[in-house]
C-alpha cells in the first residue's frame, strides 16, 4: 500500500494530495484531479515536460491536518494523536541531498525503498534527483474544515484558501522541537527556486518562482480527487525570501 500511495506523486509540478483516500482498499476513490488532456505534452518533443528530466530538483513537502479532522483516528500511517509531530515515515519521503542515497544496488532491500528520491533515481536510470526537505511538523490551518465550508461556497476556492493559509503561515512560523530547541525560523523558499522552467526547455538558474511543493493533507472533505498534479491558489504569494540579486521569491499556483 505504501508504494502505491507514494507512487501517485509521479505526476508533475506542484502537487496536492489527500492521504487517507489512498488508504482505502476501494480503488474507485483513487482519482487524479488533473484533467487528462492537461497532462499530454508534445510527443515529438525531447526532454522533460514542465520539469527537467535530469539534474537535481529540490522540493518542499508539507503535511497538513485540520483541527476538526476525525476521520480514521487510528490510521496506521497517520493517527490523529500524532499531531503536531510527524509520523516516522514522513521524514523518509525525500532525502535531503544526493549523498543520503543508500547503495543503489540494494535499493529494493532497504526499509525506505518507497522513498521518492529513490523512485525517481531508479525510474530515470540515475539521471533525475528529487531531493528536499520535509517541513518538521504537521501544519494546522488557522481555520477548521467547517469554517472553510461555511465561509466559501465553492470547492476550488476552499482549497485555494487553505493552501494560501498554510503556505503563508510556514513562511514565517518558528518551529520548536519537543525538547524546546528551535528547529526552523520560517521556511526559506529561495532554497526551492533553482530552475527557470519552460514547457520543454529548462535552465538550471532561479527565476524568482518556487519550483516544486508537495502538500499532503491528512483529509480534505471537498474534492472528488485523491491527488492533483497542481497547486490551487487564487493569488500569487510573495514570500519574505529573496534571491542574491534581491528578487523576492514567489509561489505561483498552477493555472495562474
Amino acid at each position: 500500500m505504501e508504494e502505491k500511495r507514494r507512487g501517485l506523486f509521479v505526476f508533475v509540478g506542484l502537487i496536492i494530495f489527500t492521504l487517507l483516500l489512498a488508504q482505502t482498499p476501494d480503488t474507485s476513490y483513487w482519482e487524479c484531479g488533473t484533467p487528462e488532456d492537461s497532462l499530454l505534452g508534445d510527443k515529438d518533443q525531447v526532454g522533460g515536460w514542465r520539469l527537467p528530466e535530469e539534474g537535481i530538483i529540490r522540493v518542499l513537502v508539507v503535511f497538513v491536518q485540520f483541527e476538526d479532522d476525525t476521520i480514521m483516528p487510528n490510521s496506521r500511517y497517520w493517527p490523529l494523536d500524532s499531531m503536531p509531530y510527524l509520523p516516522d515515515w514522513c521524514r523518509l519521503l525525500v532525502y535531503p541531498d544526493t549523498c543520503s542515497y543508500p547503495n543503489i544496488e540494494n535499493l529494493s532491500h532497504t526499509s525506505d525503498s518507497a522513498n521518492l528520491s529513490q523512485y525517481f533515481y531508479e525510474m530515470s536510470f540515475g539521471r533525475l534527483h528529487i531531493i528536499g526537505d520535509v517541513y518538521p511538523k504537521i501544519v494546522v490551518p488557522p481555520h477548521t474544515m467547517e469554517w472553510y465550508s461555511n465561509s466559501l461556497n465553492d470547492n476550488d476556492k476552499r482549497i485555494e484558501k487553505v493552501n494560501y493559509d498554510v503556505l503563508t503561515y510556514i513562511d514565517t512560523a518558528v518551529v520548536i522541537s519537543e525538547s524546546g530547541d528551535t528547529l526552523l525560523k520560517g521556511v526559506d523558499f529561495s532554497l526551492y527556486d533553482n530552475w527557470t522552467l519552460g514547457s520543454y526547455e529548462h535552465i538550471n538558474e532561479p527565476d524568482g518562482k518556487v519550483d516544486f511543493i508537495i502538500m499532503i493533507y491528512r483529509w480534505l472533505p471537498w474534492p472528488w480527487w485523491s491527488g492533483l498534479a497542481g497547486l490551487p491558489l487564487d493569488t500569487v504569494i510573495v514570500t519574505y525570501d529573496s534571491l542574491p540579486d534581491g528578487t523576492r521569491v514567489k509561489i505561483v499556483g498552477t493555472g495562474m
